[in-house]
């Protein structure tokens, strides 16, 4: 009986050893925000990891998506599917009727969408 007391007791204290680290590990990486200065000496660790690296980090993440996530082929794949096509139309056209029911003029309306004055040549 004794034998299980210490393997439970051992058992407890390891999981909270394993807890108060990572719990100090994902404060590290994510605080402070900024770099805490002692007179001209800047406070080792700070700030933490991500908001340090926070640019480069966006620029990686952006890079992955776009080479493994979004890729050329999947999007064309995509674009193809006659369910993403109905659905689009039936959206285009539904955004035109309410559009159309504000009996808005037709500058604002123009302006809406996005369109740009023509002058005629003639």
């Amino acid at each position: 009986m004794n034998i299980w007391i210490s393997i439970l007791v051992m058992m407890i204290i390891g999981g909270f050893i394993g807890m108060m680290t990572n719990f100090i590990a994902i404060r590290m990486l994510f605080r402070p925000y900024k770099a805490i200065f002692i007179g001209k000496w800047r406070l080792p660790f700070t700030p933490g990891l991500i908001p340090k690296r926070r640019d480069e980090l966006a620029q990686k993440i952006g890079q992955v998506v776009t080479e493994h996530l979004l890729t050329g082929d999947m999007i064309q794949k995509k674009l193809q599917d006659e369910g993403l096509q109905a659905g689009l139309v039936q959206t285009a056209q539904e955004f035109f009727k309410e559009k159309m029911a504000l009996e808005q003029p037709l500058l604002s309306l123009r302006n809406l969408l996005g369109f740009k004055m023509v002058r005629n040549a003639w």
